[in-house]
């Protein structure tokens, strides 16, 4: 082989470098706002709903159905709020929230949570936006 055929170490490390896509270092880090949770007797309600289910870009049915199912209880939607029988204490809810975000918006191959849920026959799909990937998720009965 001819010398020129060779490169030292640092030479294709700039090659590659060169070669990479410029970052524009503007992606937005995505973060759920914490559930603004009132305890009145015996009930509690998540005054910020709504508002979250907009964040999450998920129908405020799916999530209250697992909410229900997940904390035990039942719940109605009154306005932008929700309204759950018992007494749950903020922590448990923001947890129950956090865990689904990690189940039914993230993307379990990329990460980003440009995710839609599909119907195909009986199984649900998340579609991830960003990278293409497909995964089946649970049913919340």
């Amino acid at each position: 082989m001819a010398k020129s055929e060779f490169y030292l170490y640092d030479e294709m490390l700039s090659r590659a470098k060169a070669k990479l896509p410029q970052t524009t270092g503007s992606e937005v880090l995505f973060s759920v706002p914490k559930a603004d949770v009132w305890i009145s007797g015996s009930r509690t309600e998540i005054r910020n709903f709504l508002d979250l289910c907009d964040v999450i870009d998920r129908k405020p049915e799916h999530m209250l159905k697992y909410l229900n199912r997940e904390l035990a209880t039942p719940g109605n939607m009154d306005g932008p709020r929700l309204i759950l029988k018992g007494k749950i204490g903020p922590n448990q809810v923001n947890q129950r929230i956090s865990d689904y975000v990690k189940e039914f918006v993230l993307c379990p191959a990329c990460g980003r949570h440009e995710t839609v849920l599909l119907k195909e026959d009986r199984v649900t799909i998340m579609k991830c936006n960003a990278c293409g990937a497909q995964n089946s998720v649970r049913a919340i009965a």
